[in-house]
């Protein structure tokens, strides 16, 4: 099914090497030392080292992206402790400690670029696949968690935080990648902008991308019915313009936009094949305006206001071709859909740095969604005969989804051993929706000692509410609606508390973090199955998740390697297995740096899985995988980087599961090219 293009990447490889500026690459050494002091935001929105953050945070630098060739999160979450990904009807979905997403909506995490949230207003979807490709970003940090109380709805699981690229010294910079798969239809462009003036900050980001399907096959049964349909066309774009001097000093204007439009994947329908007519887009459009500013030396203001506008359009049928003459049945041949939401969502916040040992921040921000109604949002299902061949119509606009929140919190040092920070923190979060109301008090207390330079330990508890959205919500009604003596109950929200304990040692050179967790997901809102209706439901109950994460780091010489493992048990409110998470995880990466004539790079990376859960016991575990990928090139050195990925070096063909069973295929052997250029 895959079409070698090896001429291509012989072109690629042979091209010469461009004489642009000099730039001196960073040691493998210091690239360690920056990764270990690398200072992150995400735990307390403040600069701070990963040792000291109240959080439990693994953050990458531009430079370790681009060693890890790992350009969207859903590629960066399997290489990170706590974290993976996994496929479900052709997205992306996040899974964390033993937990996910009942549905391929991936609404549990929360995901800010910038500091601007960024999602899907339908259905709190966060992007992970390559409608958000990383190459614009010059540091990325994953929080397990919640972990603050600074967040709110959405904050379930996790936070990652996206920092975008600037030109640190002043003048213009410019960086452009293309990629280009071994199969002759995957390609990808990525290029960046930035400017640094005396009274401003400019950044432009472009992205583009493009995936024929794989049509590898799908499910248990090896049939031309059953392929494969993950090929997509994403676009992403960024820019941002902040004023850095003057009487509007702290003043930004940005815009964030997302596309990506492809199949189902692996979708069965009523007929059991893949239809080359599913269909499904996402987009997203956010412009926002932000103002940050010191007020003195111990104040600072910090402000938003952001406008979201989000589609999600899609074509779903049984037909495995365009022929309907041989569908004699009645029901729904096609069902046709488009829906628009609206969000505008504000912040305002407060820091108070009242000395060296305290200080305090707090503020207030409020969202307001609402379904698009008439012309802006239709749902259009194709019926056989004797049915109306278009039933259905527009859907009408709904009512306010709100969210109002207040939070607080407060650090406050020690002269315990080396250093105590306690954190204290709390979130109101209010929340209004047609027919429903709630309300959560969350709590947030972190203690992070340090028993010497070197070591740390940290006692950490958090909690998070994620409220319905529009698309449960609303979907709910659609199916009440159309299938009589449906009794569905009220939608509410769910509940999520961790409580995590972990030792920290750091060292010039290596390092590493030990840390055992336990949560619980209470009233769970996934998707379910109800007399054979796909709708959205509360489970009764508690969700308990239990398990260990070790991370190391080390160096010597020209020799970087990096260690992690996670093991992670949840349990439903039956006393049974959550369906389809791995059990076990490590990664191993080791990555050397040459000189022969020019700077070289070398990494290998080792991925392991044992196994994935079984929510039926009676059926056995699927089985895991080991994959190794390798990636050598020349790095950025003179203006020009030119690097070679193989991914699944043995091509061994693995199935992810779904549903208790092998069903979506994971790539065999892949090699890409990246030929990247900067000046």
């Amino acid at each position: 099914m895959r079409k070698r293009t090896l001429p291509y990447l012989t072109v690629l490889l042979a091209l010469p090497t461009i004489g642009w500026a000099q730039e001196k690459p960073l040691s493998i050494e210091d690239e360690l030392l920056a990764l270990l002091n690398a200072k992150v935001v995400v735990a307390s929105k403040s600069a701070e080292s990963v040792s000291d953050a109240p959080g439990l945070i693994t953050a990458y630098q531009a430079k370790q992206l681009d060693m890890l060739g790992a350009w969207t999160l859903a590629d960066l979450a399997n290489l990170t402790p706590g974290y993976s990904s996994y496929r479900i009807y052709g997205e992306q979905v996040l899974e964390t400690r033993g937990q996910k997403a009942g549905s391929f909506n991936n609404n549990k995490h929360f995901m800010m670029i910038d500091g601007i949230p960024v999602e899907h207003a339908r259905a709190y979807k966060v992007p992970i696949d390559d409608q958000l490709p990383l190459f614009f970003a010059d540091r990325v940090e994953f929080l397990r968690g919640p972990a603050s109380a600074l967040y709110g709805v959405g904050a379930f699981y996790g936070v990652i935080n996206i920092q975008p690229k600037a030109s640190r010294e002043g003048g213009t910079r410019a960086e452009s990648m293309f990629a280009l798969g071994d199969d002759g239809a995957s390609r990808q462009f990525n290029s960046t902008f930035t400017a640094s003036r005396p009274q401003s900050d400019s950044h432009l980001s472009v992205s583009a991308s493009h995936k024929q399907d794989s049509l590898d096959y799908v499910g248990t049964v090896n049939s031309p019915n059953n392929l494969f349909r993950d090929g997509h066309t994403s676009l992403f774009m960024y820019a941002s313009h902040k004023l850095t001097a003057g009487p509007l000093e702290g003043l930004g204007l940005g815009v964030i936009y997302q596309y990506k439009r492809g199949g189902l994947g692996e979708y069965w329908n009523e007929a059991a094949f893949t239809s080359p007519l599913n269909d499904l887009t996402w987009s997203t459009l956010i412009p926002y305006v932000k103002y940050d500013t010191a007020i003195n030396d111990r104040l600072h203001f910090s402000s938003y206001l952001k406008f979201n506008e989000s589609q999600e359009k899609g074509v779903d049928s049984p037909f495995g071709s365009t022929d309907y003459t041989t569908y004699n049945g009645t029901g729904r041949p096609l069902n046709i859909y488009d829906v628009r939401i609206a969000d505008v969502a504000a912040l305002a916040e407060l820091r108070w740095k009242a000395s060296d040992r305290v200080d305090v921040i707090g503020g207030v921000n409020r969202d307001t969604r609402w379904q698009r109604g008439l012309h802006y949002s239709s749902s259009y299902d194709v019926s056989a005969d004797p049915g109306l061949p278009y039933p259905g119509g527009d859907l009408p606009k709904t009512g306010d989804y709100t969210t109002t929140s207040a939070y607080l919190q407060g650090r406050i040092g020690f002269d315990v051993l080396a250093g105590l920070n306690m954190v204290l923190g709390v979130r109101s979060d209010n929340g209004s929706a047609p027919g429903n109301t709630y309300h959560q008090l969350s709590p947030r207390l972190g203690l992070v000692q340090k028993l010497d330079e070197n070591w740390v330990v940290k006692v950490l508890h958090g909690s998070a509410l994620r409220a319905p959205g529009i698309k449960e919500v609303e979907l709910n009604k659609e199916s009440s609606a159309a299938h009589s003596g449906l009794n569905l109950p009220s939608l509410s929200a769910e509940q999520f508390a961790t409580d995590e304990v972990a030792v920290a040692y750091h060292r010039s050179g290596w390092g590493g973090t030990l840390a055992y967790f336990s949560n619980k997901t209470t009233d769970a809102l996934d998707g379910a199955s109800v007399s054979g209706v796909n709708v959205f439901q509360n489970s009764n109950g508690t969700t308990k998740a239990k398990g260990v994460e070790l991370e190391l780091q080390a160096t010597a010489g020209s020799w970087a390697s990096w260690f992690n493992y996670s093991v992670a048990k949840a349990e439903t409110p039956t006393g049974g297995e959550v369906e389809d998470v791995p059990t076990q995880k490590a990664n191993f990466i080791l990555n050397r740096q040459f000189e022969w004539g020019v700077p070289l790079q070398a990494t290998l990376m080792a991925h392991w899985v044992k196994d994935w859960t079984q929510a039926d016991p009676a059926k056995p575990r699927v089985e895991g995988f080991t994959t190794l990928d390798a990636r050598f090139g020349m790095p950025h050195t003179q203006g020009l980087s030119l690097t070679l990925q193989v991914r699944n070096l043995t091509d061994k063909r693995y199935k992810l599961p779904k549903h208790g069973v092998p069903d979506v295929p994971m790539p065999g052997r892949t090699l890409v090219v990246d030929l990247g250029m900067r000046f």
